[in-house]
C-alpha cells in the first residue's frame, strides 16, 4: 500500500487528478505511479483528450450565434448537442458515468436519485408486457388528471408521436425519499420502448439537459424548478442518438410548457 493508503488508480481517481481537485500529496504520489503504471497512465491520456475535445467543443459552441428557432430553447436551458454526445459517448468507451451539459459542466449531486430511480424504474418495468404501466394509453386524460393529483403538480402528457413513439401508458412510484414519482411508457412499431420519469422539484438546482450511459442505458435528464425529469432508453443499433436527443428536446418543451 502507498503512503496515502491509495490502492487503485481509478477512472475518478485519475479525472480528479487532472481536474487538480487532490490534495497536494496525493498529487504527488499518482504523477510518481503513472510514470511506472501503463494501464494507469494509457488511461489518464484518454481521459485527457476527451477533457480537451469537450472544452475545445464548448468553446466553439460559446462563439456561435444562437439559431432562431433556438432560441426559445436556450433562454431557459442550455440543450446538449449531436457533437456533445459524441463526446459523452467516447467517455462511456472508458466505461465512466458522465453528463455533459452544451456549455460547461452540471452539478450531480442534487440529480443522483432522479437518474439511478429512473434507470432502475426503466430497467424493471420496460421488459413486462401485460404489466408494463397501471394506467393505459388510452385512457390519457385520466393519467394526466390522476398523476397531477399525486405529484400535487401539473404532469403533461408528452406527444411522441412525430417521432413514431406512441404512448404505452404510465404508472405512480416511491421515491427514495417517499414522495411519489411518475413514470410514462411509450413504443415504437418495432417494439422499442423509451420511458419518462418525472420528479417533483423541491428547492433543487436548476441543471444543464445532461445526458448519462450507465450498464446499457441511456438518458437525458435535467431538474427545473416544478419538475424533474429523465427520458431513458436502452443501446440500440436501430434507433440514432441524435433522433432521442431531439425526442427528448420535446419532451422538455411539452412538460415543462
Amino acid at each position: 500500500m502507498n503512503s496515502s493508503g491509495l490502492k487503485d488508480l481509478s477512472d475518478d481517481i485519475l479525472q480528479l487528478f487532472l481536474d487538480g481537485e487532490l490534495e497536494e500529496q496525493i498529487y504527488l504520489e499518482i504523477k510518481e505511479r503513472l510514470v511506472d503504471d501503463d494501464d494507469a497512465r494509457n488511461r489518464f491520456e484518454k481521459l485527457k483528450e476527451i477533457n480537451d475535445l469537450v472544452a475545445g467543443y464548448n468553446r466553439s459552441v460559446l462563439s456561435e450565434p444562437v439559431p432562431d428557432h433556438l432560441k426559445h430553447i436556450t433562454r431557459r436551458r442550455s440543450w446538449i448537442g449531436a457533437q456533445g454526445i459524441a463526446a459523452s459517448l467516447l467517455l462511456v468507451g472508458l466505461g465512466i458515468l458522465v453528463g455533459w451539459a452544451l456549455i460547461g459542466h452540471g452539478s450531480h449531486t442534487q440529480t443522483d436519485m432522479l437518474v439511478q430511480q429512473a434507470l432502475t424504474a426503466h430497467s424493471v418495468y420496460t421488459p413486462e408486457v401485460l404489466h408494463s404501466v397501471e394506467v393505459t394509453g388510452d385512457r390519457k386524460e385520466h393519467l394526466s388528471k390522476w398523476l397531477s393529483k399525486r405529484l400535487d403538480t401539473a404532469v403533461k402528457i408528452p406527444d411522441l408521436s412525430a417521432f413514431d413513439y406512441q404512448l404505452l401508458g404510465g404508472r405512480l412510484l416511491p421515491g427514495d425519499d417517499q414522495t411519489p414519482h411518475a413514470m410514462l411508457m411509450y413504443e415504437k412499431p418495432n417494439g422499442f420502448r423509451v420511458s419518462v420519469y418525472i420528479v417533483p422539484s423541491v428547492g433543487e438546482k436548476h441543471t444543464s439537459t445532461l445526458f448519462i450511459h450507465k450498464n446499457g442505458l441511456n438518458a437525458f435528464y435535467w431538474v427545473d424548478s416544478v419538475l424533474s425529469c429523465a427520458v431513458v432508453f436502452n443501446d440500440s443499433a436501430s434507433e440514432d442518438i441524435d433522433t432521442l436527443a431531439r425526442l427528448s428536446e420535446s419532451v422538455y418543451e411539452q412538460v415543462e410548457l
